[in-house]
């Protein structure tokens, strides 16, 4: 009897273990089905709408206006790279304050503008040429007439000895461009020449 009762355990705990695996087989697959709650489809909730835009801002947002915000630049930095030649420096970009979401788009698909065109931009002023960018608003003679002057200007550095080198300017149509804060633009505690025309880089 005491011989056997380990065969009895083997066999008994190799059916378990037979009926096991065969259960487990018969079970259906297992596969992942992503996020769910409650056996629905779990969808995060929209974010809420930044404040930096005003419901009349909104409405004229859209691919469209950001085409018309790239084109704009883009044939102001052509224009100049045209007439004045590819700057034999980089270039700092200064930022006006305050910083509207219609400025954070100039600022935006200048840099872009001038990285495609070949131009080199420096993190400060030291060693490169200083851009800025300004705009106002126009009245426009019909729809879809310009109705923004944006011009960018290039000085030879910052301070009082400074010079203005060139400026690009010119009128343009951007959809919305009235509903959007083009303040006159500002550069606190920073000392830049009056302008004086367009003009040449100094090489």
């Amino acid at each position: 009897m005491l011989l056997k009762t380990p065969q009895i355990s083997v066999l008994l705990l190799t059916s378990c273990a037979t009926r096991l695996t065969l259960t487990a087989c018969s079970s259906p697959i297992w596969a992942p089905r992503g996020y769910v709650y409650h056996d629905e489809v779990y969808k995060s909730p929209n974010p809420p709408e930044s404040s930096k835009f005003t419901p009349a801002q909104r409405t004229t947002m859209g691919p469209e206006q950001a085409e018309q915000f790239r084109m704009s630049i883009y044939s102001l930095v052509e224009s100049l790279t045209a007439r004045a030649g590819q700057s034999p420096k980089p270039m700092y970009i200064l930022k006006p304050q305050p910083m509207t979401s219609f400025y954070a788009n100039l600022d935006n698909d200048l840099r872009e503008s001038l990285r495609h065109l070949g131009y080199t931009l420096n993190d400060y002023p030291e060693g490169a040429y200083v851009m800025t960018y300004e705009a106002s608003n126009l009245a426009p003679a019909a729809e879809g007439a310009p109705n923004v002057h944006i011009a960018i200007r290039i000085f030879d550095g910052i301070g009082e000895k400074s010079k203005m080198l060139t400026i690009e300017e010119g009128d343009f149509f951007i959809q919305g461009a009235e509903k959007l804060n083009v303040p006159f633009a500002s550069f606190p505690g920073v000392i830049i020449p009056e302008p004086t025309g367009p003009g040449k880089y100094n090489r």
